[in-house]
């Protein structure tokens, strides 16, 4: 039985082209198949986007010659996202495929075969005089494999024949060396990065927005939400355990993020949770580990995938959860080759066709974002809010993240004060180095740079010495700032108990 096909290609041009399959590829042949078909006067890598029973075609069409890769790549929700990029970007939807599905990749791709060879204790024997005159390039390599115990690559004796290998061969055939075929897999889940383990604890507000989130998986139904967090508020440890509950649902994760460098770092925390499940995907890998890496994300050996833009197209079965770190990035957005489009649009996207939650995480969200919550089409404005209060024996101070340039002041027994950052209320000659504007709540910059000049000052035996060093912090001050942060963490893992500083050790 002969069918005919339509093959878009990666060139300028919406045009496609019919194709004969001949009766051995018929069987595979669908929409979405990439095949290697004659163009002009040379091949080329295409996509079927149409298959017909006659030929469509009134001219003379040609036979494809191949498939590229021998199990099926794209499920319906990629390929309707090869479809709707095309549409939505404006671009020829054989170009739109080679960014989803890149050319040089294939589940046909093995790891290349090294041959390793060893000496046989039968190459002691008195026999071995003899080879020097029947064969001396036997003799040469035979001899410089006795300085080594264990197998080595053939490869290396290339200095004493052009052909190591066929010399090898034939001491094998004497019985005097150890042939071995190792295929070379490339470590692709800890290449570039290590398992780093710690124990967490999570605040009342993160557990809340867990709560939140939790509620709203659903595998039927697709939802988008802005997760508003400021750095260090703990975002990463919510998508750790958001992706727990989607893989316990038998379904997938893609976390991307805007910087290749600390794609590692992040894979580290998710690797010490999920193991080998996790994988990198970004343009830094070599082409070895990308392709190995590929092959095994078709044939579904990984269930969460960590990188770039370029990962959202990660061709994962049954996708539950995409995560979007940092939406606000313009890193985030692809200006060539074509197609032109912006990841964050592409993620909404594709949660919506594979019915997942997808999240859109920033410290300072996007203004299309923070729009798009403003008009419902994220279900959940959630903030991780960083909240601290100090309770004295003569008033309070209370400072939240949420508005970092205000604070409450408590005295007992008069009313409560705000607090303004630069405003009117200041110690004497703290000015001098306050290096931040109002805005910026990064205010442990400024409280070092004052720490370093008050020190610099000492060192330099200044005629107020004496005062400074009564400010400057001592050993004493630092294990009382580490009995707090020790009873902090205590606090928050027994559900924001009293704990007493005494009682810390």
């Amino acid at each position: 039985m002969i069918m005919f096909v339509d093959v878009a290609f990666p060139i300028s041009s919406y045009k496609v082209f019919t194709y004969k399959a001949p009766p051995p590829l018929v069987e595979k042949i669908a929409v979405g198949i990439r095949v290697n078909a004659p163009l002009g006067r040379g091949s080329a890598r295409g996509i079927v986007v149409a298959v017909h029973k006659s030929n469509p075609y009134k001219g003379k069409v040609r036979e494809i010659r191949s498939y590229v890769d021998d199990k099926p790549v794209l499920d319906k929700p990629l390929w309707e996202l090869i479809i709707w990029m095309s549409d939505y970007y404006l671009t020829p939807i054989g170009q739109v495929a080679k960014t989803v599905l890149p050319s040089k990749l294939s589940t046909r791709y093995a790891p290349p075969t090294l041959w390793m060879v060893r000496i046989l204790s039968k190459g002691d024997n008195a026999n071995l005089g003899k080879l020097g005159k029947n064969a001396p390039t036997q003799a040469k390599i035979l001899d410089q494999l006795k300085n080594y115990k264990d197998f080595i690559q053939v490869s290396e004796l290339r200095s004493f024949a052009s052909s190591p290998l066929k010399v090898c061969q034939g001491l094998e055939e004497k019985g005097l060396v150890e042939l071995l075929k190792e295929t070379r897999t490339p470590n692709i889940t800890a290449f570039t990065f290590d398992p780093i383990s710690k124990q967490i604890y999570f605040t009342k507000n993160q557990r809340e927005v867990l709560h939140d989130l939790s509620l709203m998986l659903n595998p039927k139904k697709f939802s988008s939400h802005l997760l508003h967090g400021v750095t260090g508020s703990g975002k990463t440890e919510i998508y750790i355990e958001i992706s727990r509950k989607v893989l316990e649902c038998d379904r997938t994760v893609i976390i991307l993020l805007p910087e290749i460098l600390i794609t590692p770092q992040i894979a580290g925390r998710f690797r010490a949770v999920f193991g080998d499940t996790v994988a990198l995907w970004h343009s830094k890998l070599t082409q070895a580990v990308r392709a190995w890496t590929w092959k095994r994300i078709c044939l579904g050996d990984f269930k969460v995938i960590i990188g770039a833009r370029s990962a959202i197209f990660a061709p994962v079965k049954n996708l539950g959860l995409i995560v979007v770190d940092e939406e606000q990035e313009s890193s985030y957005k692809q200006e060539y080759p074509a197609p032109k489009y912006h990841t964050r649009e592409v993620a909404l996207m594709r949660g919506k066709l594979h019915k997942a939650m997808v999240i859109m995480a920033s410290a300072t969200p996007s203004l299309e974002s923070y729009y798009n919550q403003i008009k419902g089409k994220f279900l959940l404005m959630i903030k991780i809010l960083i909240l601290i209060s100090i309770y004295g024996e003569k008033g309070a101070l209370h400072w939240a993240q949420e508005n970092p340039n205000y604070a409450t002041f408590s005295q007992v027994g008069e009313a409560s004060q705000i607090i303004t950052r630069g405003g009117s209320i200041k110690v004497e000659g703290t000015e001098a180095n306050v290096r931040i504007p109002a805005g910026h709540p990064e205010g442990y910059l400024e409280a070092f740079a004052q720490i370093y000049s008050d020190a610099a000052d000492v060192i330099q035996n200044k005629e107020n010495k004496e005062e400074l060093l009564k400010l400057l912090p001592n050993i004493d001050d630092g294990l009382h700032i580490m009995k707090f942060i020790n009873a902090s963490v205590d606090s928050s893992s027994k559900d924001s108990k009293w704990i007493n500083l005494s009682e810390i050790i």
